[in-house]
């Protein structure tokens, strides 16, 4: 009877004694089966470059311009439209600089993007000079405020201003507070076309308590050779003439203010009502001691005005 050989493992051995020397034979029986390969994956986790590294610079830089506005310490623009300042604001602590001190591919996209150096508010003159630099030739938007104790205290104020001044060629949106309006109301406002990229206006007072007793004068319509562009206007102890270009068909926000002192007119109801039947965009309006009744104007009768885009109005 044949045995199968896969069966009785004893008939192999037999075999293999026969076609082999006994020499040849142990060696055979001496060697270990081959172990299974195993595939070695190297760990590169500690130098894999992170997800956000991969992105490309125009991803990115959305990425940190939107983490700078989410961390930017300024105050709304619509909060300053409404602010009673008693005192100048002591600076701007910029939390999004840290991101400067991430990486070098970080600091050189920060660097380089003029978006990241155009809002210069509450600057030291080596700040400001820092920001027009970097910003090159885009637009700008400025915030500045003093008061009397201010100008005495920091001895650059006045050299950081007229830095300001000369470059509101450039301005987008300007925002000043204290006696500073007054030197731009001087200055500044007579110039024709001085601010041809103005969008935001916002002239306001610093100290109720230090102020002239005849205004800051009136706003020359010279100075707003471009109002197409202005969609907000804050001005405070600023007089404004009922013909004003302020009154301009794309502002969506507009705030008057005298604080019942003297020194800026008050609009008649007539003149008031005119005035804003060239605003049909205006959203916010805010009119705080402007308004007063004229003797024989005809204010009793005076049509209304249709206001469609009207959310808020203050008086």
């Amino acid at each position: 009877m044949t045995t199968d050989a896969a069966t009785h493992p004893q008939g192999s051995v037999g075999s293999l004694r026969k076609l082999l020397s006994p020499k040849e034979h142990l060696s055979v029986l001496s060697k270990e089966s081959p172990s299974p390969a195993i595939t070695v994956i190297p760990d590169n986790s500690s130098s894999e470059t992170p997800p956000i590294s991969r992105l490309p610079d125009d991803l990115l830089l959305l990425i940190l311009e939107s983490t700078k506005r989410a961390t930017d310490t300024d105050t709304d623009t619509d909060t300053k439209a409404h602010l009673r300042l008693e005192a100048a604001p002591a600076g701007l602590v910029l939390r999004w600089l840290v991101l400067l001190l991430v990486c070098r591919r970080w600091h050189a996209l920060i660097r380089n993007t003029y978006a990241f150096w155009r809002d210069i508010s509450f600057c030291s003159y080596a700040r400001a000079q820092l920001c027009l630099a970097r910003s090159g030739g885009a637009s700008i938007d400025v915030s500045y405020a003093d008061s009397v104790e201010m100008c005495a205290a920091e001895k650059d104020s006045p050299d950081t201003l007229r830095l300001l001044m000369d470059n509101i060629g450039r301005t987008r949106s300007l925002w000043l507070a204290g006696p500073c309006v007054q030197r731009f109301m001087c200055e500044v406002a007579p110039s024709p076309g001085a601010a041809p990229v103005l969008e935001e206006l916002q002239l306001q007072v610093c100290d109720l308590f230090d102020m002239p007793s005849a205004g800051y004068g009136i706003l020359s319509d010279a100075f707003l050779t471009n109002p197409s562009r202005l969609h907000t206007i804050a001005i405070s102890y600023v007089g404004v003439r009922p013909t004003s270009s302020v009154f301009a068909g794309n502002v969506t926000s507009l705030s008057l203010q005298s604080y019942n002192l003297p020194g800026v007119g008050w609009f008649t109801i007539p003149e008031m009502l005119a005035a804003l039947q060239k605003m049909p965009r205006i959203e916010t309006l805010s009119l705080s001691y402007m308004l007063r009744w004229g003797d024989d104007d005809g204010s009793s009768g005076s049509a209304g005005v249709h206001l469609p885009q009207l959310k808020t109005l203050r008086l």
